[in-house]
């Protein structure tokens, strides 16, 4: 969004945080949109930009970052109360800090799904995936049970049937294998 458009929106909409931006605001609401347009609103970049709007010492409300920033005003919120390592943390990628999403399944849990696998004659993985929507109420897909059994090894302790439930489709011929090959271009 423009800077413009940005100073339409406030006037119409937040006319407490218009009434406290100045030229020196005006002219870094415009700088902040002209950058955003350039870098196509990249989630990394405009974390930067709403962190340096609501830390520069000017008086910009939430809301005028959050339209010029395209971003929820709790948002907004949320990175402005970040202090500089905090910030720092959430913006750069480490693979040993925080690699990815932390497992559904917790290590505490494999021995009791083991514990059932052992003492149940499991056919299906649908069968454990509703032991542990019923009685640890998650619920998984079932690429994360089999990423868990992979990881664990527990497919061992499972039925030949559900075995071959999980394992992949043999790949099918193309569906049009009678045509003939196209000849080679050179």
């Amino acid at each position: 969004m423009d800077a413009a458009t940005v100073m339409e929106t406030l006037e119409a909409n937040h006319r407490n945080s218009a009434k406290h931006i100045g030229p020196e605001e005006r002219a870094l609401l415009e700088f902040a949109s002209r950058y955003l347009e350039s870098v196509e609103y990249e989630g990394t970049l405009v974390r930067h930009v709403v962190y340096l709007l609501t830390h520069c010492g000017a008086r910009l409300s939430r809301p005028a970052v959050a339209l010029v920033t395209n971003r929820t005003d709790r948002t907004v919120g949320e990175i402005a109360r970040m202090d500089v390592e905090r910030f720092r943390k959430s913006v750069t990628f480490s693979p040993k800090e925080n690699a990815g999403r932390p497992p559904k399944i917790a290590r505490r849990l494999v021995p009791v799904v083991t514990e059932y696998l052992l003492t149940n004659r499991v056919t299906s993985l649908a069968e454990v995936l509703r032991f542990l929507q019923d009685e640890h109420g998650l619920s998984i897909c079932r690429d994360t049970l089999n990423d868990l059994f992979k990881q664990y090894d527990l497919w061992r302790l499972v039925a030949p049937a559900a075995r071959e439930e999980s394992s992949p489709a043999v790949e099918q011929a193309p569906l049009f294998s009678d045509a003939p090959a196209s000849p080679a271009r050179g």
